[in-house]
C-alpha cells in the first residue's frame, strides 16, 4: 500500500514538472517571438500530448485538475509510449 502511495506521489511530481515545462516553453517562445515548433522532436511530442489535455494557462486558476490530467498521462504511459513511438518511427535513437 505504501509503495503505491509513493508511486502516485512521484507521478504527481513528474506531472507538475511537465506542466511547468510546457508553460515555460510557451512563455519563452512568446518572449522570443518564436513558434513552439522550435523545440526538439521528443520534447515536441511530450508538449503536444500535454497541451491536448491542458491548454496554456494565462491567468490564476486552481491547478489541481490540470496536474491530475497530466498525472494520468504519466501513470497510463501515454507520454512514454508517445515518445517511444516517435523514436521507433524515426530511428533517431537505437
Amino acid at each position: 500500500r505504501q509503495a503505491w502511495q509513493i508511486l502516485k506521489h512521484v507521478e504527481t511530481i513528474v506531472a507538475i514538472e511537465l506542466l511547468l515545462a510546457a508553460q515555460g516553453i510557451d512563455f519563452r517562445c512568446r518572449e522570443m517571438g518564436m513558434d513552439v515548433g522550435c523545440m526538439g522532436q521528443g520534447t515536441a511530442v511530450t508538449y503536444q500530448l500535454i497541451r491536448q489535455k491542458v491548454p496554456f494557462i494565462s491567468e490564476d486558476v486552481v491547478l489541481s485538475p490540470h496536474i491530475e490530467n497530466v498525472r494520468q498521462l504519466v501513470a497510463s504511459g501515454v507520454i512514454k509510449d508517445g515518445v517511444e513511438a516517435y523514436f521507433d518511427k524515426t530511428g533517431a535513437v537505437d
